[in-house]
């Protein structure tokens, strides 16, 4: 036999969803959808294969291509351009200037700037040229002492202390933990705060490169 009490819940429950379903507010018969956006960038290629993906970016153009193209090629130009000017200023800095008004002697650094403020807009700023003559005398007269060394190579930064490239722990986790399944720079860098290294995402690329790992897409 029930008691009074659980009757009078019972009847309580019963008029709530009575009242919820007049309502239509009964939220079990409430519909909440949401689309799934993780896979929007999914398409079917020319083959008729749809391909599955969940890159959030869309997928670059044709265009978006041949403009990556252009800078990369613009990067490999200004690299030559300041190589081929670091040459011209060792050698005026050699064997001087006889050529169209500029005459002058070797070892005259200061007319191989007022010469680069005049012929290269970049280095118009006296500062600028000046900045970029002194650094290329430097390493040339550096580069005596091992020939085996480029004297027209930027310097800066290679004296800069790699403490967490060059840890052979974090290597060594880096090595173990790229060998795993589906493994990835962020599953990389969790694992290593895991075992108490804070490690960026580029150092982490820079030291899959210094092992000699690639990365490729199945």
């Amino acid at each position: 036999m029930r008691s009074p009490a659980t009757n009078q819940r019972r009847s309580t429950r019963n008029r709530r969803s009575s009242r919820n379903r007049r309502n239509g507010t009964n939220p079990r018969t409430e519909l909440d959808f949401r689309p799934k956006l993780k896979y929007s960038e999914s398409s079917q290629n020319d083959n008729g294969v749809f391909i599955v993906t969940k890159r959030k970016r869309p997928v670059p153009t044709q265009e978006d291509i041949e403009a990556k193209k252009m800078r990369l090629l613009e990067v490999k130009q200004r690299k030559y351009f300041v190589l081929a000017l670091r040459h011209k200023v060792v050698s005026l800095w050699l064997h001087g200037a006889n050529f169209g008004e500029w005459q002058f002697a070797a070892n005259n650094a200061r007319k191989i700037v007022e010469f680069l403020q005049a012929s290269y807009p970049k280095y118009a700023h006296f500062d600028a040229a000046k900045s970029f003559v002194y650094r290329a005398i430097g390493r040339f007269r550096e580069a005596e002492a091992m020939p085996s060394d480029d004297p027209y190579r930027d310097l800066r930064g290679e004296n800069r202390l790699k403490i967490k490239r060059k840890n052979p722990r974090i290597i060594e986790l880096v090595d173990e933990l790229i060998s795993e399944p589906h493994a990835t720079a962020p599953k990389i860098r969790s694992g290593l705060r895991h075992n108490g290294f804070q490690v960026s995402l580029s150092t982490i690329y820079r030291i899959i490169g210094d092992l000699q790992i690639g990365w490729t897409k199945p």
